[in-house]
């Protein structure tokens, strides 16, 4: 079953654009998260969010997040309008708020794209998409936010927006499992030193434990 949901936009924004009818192309990908959602249930509409933290200057852009967490749960997903220029610090924490990572005992591993088609930042030709090859849109972006190898956060939001083309994967892991020391590759001990920030995170953090720091001062 197609989905149908009605999607309120933020004032001054319009309700359609360049890439034609929004509510068709937000309900498309509604359609893709469900399609490739790894357990038989359809993935539960948190709804819709708002943000406004970044370059007052910049125009909100809708971009559909999904997580499955806690393990084995039925897959999450919300549309959060949102401002390329977000920083990282805003954007870790309006998507641990969303999904209540923090409270359930997670920390986010990694949050990225999810294409429908080729990943435009590097497939070379096409597909062609909302009319323009992968060039003509990387070269889009590049003109607007620059473009980097890999892309930056701001890069890819902003391609999200030019080309409606994905979706954007929240990692989450247990919390335990995530803060292990990178060098020793032992539990941190310091939890609550790193619990301080984790709101914060989108993509995880380099942890050290008390040892290493030591004998690296040392």
């Amino acid at each position: 079953m197609r989905s149908s949901t009605v999607n309120p936009v933020p004032r001054g924004i319009a309700p359609d654009y360049c890439l034609g009818k929004r509510d068709a192309i937000l309900n498309d990908l509604r359609d893709f998260i469900n399609e490739t959602t790894a357990d038989s249930h359809p993935s539960e509409d948190l709804g819709i969010h708002t943000i406004l933290a970044g370059d007052s200057t910049d125009d909100l852009v809708p971009v559909l997040f999904r997580c499955q967490w806690p393990a084995n749960a039925r897959s999450r997903h919300i549309l959060i309008w949102l401002r390329a220029s977000i920083s990282d610090v805003d954007f870790g924490t309006v998507i641990n708020d969303q999904f209540n990572v923090i409270e359930t005992g997670g920390a986010i591993q990694k949050t990225f794209p999810h294409w429908v088609e080729a990943d435009p930042f590097y497939y070379p030709d096409g597909p062609e998409l909302v009319g323009r090859t992968s060039a003509l849109l990387r070269a889009a972006v590049a003109c607007t936010v620059g473009l980097d190898t890999p892309p930056t956060l701001q890069q890819v939001l902003t391609m999200m927006n030019m080309s409606m083309n994905g979706i954007m994967e929240v990692r989450v892991k247990k919390l335990e499992d995530l803060l292990v020391c990178h060098l020793c590759h032992t539990p941190i001990e310091d939890v609550e030193v790193y619990k301080k920030t984790l709101r914060t995170w989108a993509n995880g953090v380099i942890c050290t434990c008390n040892d290493c720091k030591a004998r690296h001062r040392g």
